[in-house]
């Protein structure tokens, strides 16, 4: 059952990539700024210009659209992925720490020895029991609130990494697509 899981795992991380990868190049292409041809160019020479414009844009700003947007799309799978995991964990350590039932034992032996003290030890064991019980519960809510607090400021600063990235993908496909804007402007197109 647990390599089942794991070739699943590997299944879904395969198609996650092909997929960032199709998105980011139907994105990348999407993202070009509009040129018609003013000189006539036919649609062969209209795609030479293109693809000569976009490879001297990329010289001139030292950005690949294409790459970086794949880049840019793993590694904000990288985090995501990373962020659940780390709340798994967070809740399977918060669930293992302090439960009801540990504090019950530990409070049934101490309450025993208190009881015995007494001269009722099942009385002060079933008082122990109750007392650490309330506590291991106390303890586990809080140590639960604890990693849900954790859980969500990680997630704040994954999407504020996430948007600072965007940012600058943003900022150097701007200036990628004024390069690319001004070749084919000096090969005869009206570029937008």
């Amino acid at each position: 059952m647990h390599i089942t899981l794991k070739h699943a795992a590997s299944v879904v991380v395969l198609a996650s990539i092909a997929t960032v990868w199709w998105i980011a190049v139907a994105t990348a292409q999407s993202q070009l700024p509009f040129a018609y041809p003013k000189a006539g160019q036919n649609q062969q020479q209209t795609m030479k210009d293109s693809q000569e414009c976009q490879a001297w844009a990329q010289q001139q700003t030292n950005f690949n659209p294409q790459q970086a947007e794949i880049n840019m799309l793993r590694q904000q799978q990288a985090q995501q992925q990373h962020v659940a995991q780390a709340q798994q964990q967070q809740q399977a350590a918060a669930s293992r720490r302090g439960g009801l039932l540990r504090g019950a034992g530990r409070g049934a032996a101490l309450g025993a020895v208190g009881g015995a003290i007494g001269g009722n030890a099942g009385k002060g064991a079933k008082i122990g029991a109750g007392v650490g019980a309330l506590a291991g519960g106390m303890r586990r809510r809080s140590a639960q609130r604890e990693a849900q607090a954790q859980s969500q400021q990680m997630q704040t600063q994954v999407q504020q990494q996430q948007a600072g990235q965007q940012a600058q993908f943003q900022q150097q496909l701007g200036a990628y697509n004024g390069a690319y804007a001004a070749c084919m402007g000096g090969r005869n197109y009206s570029v937008q």
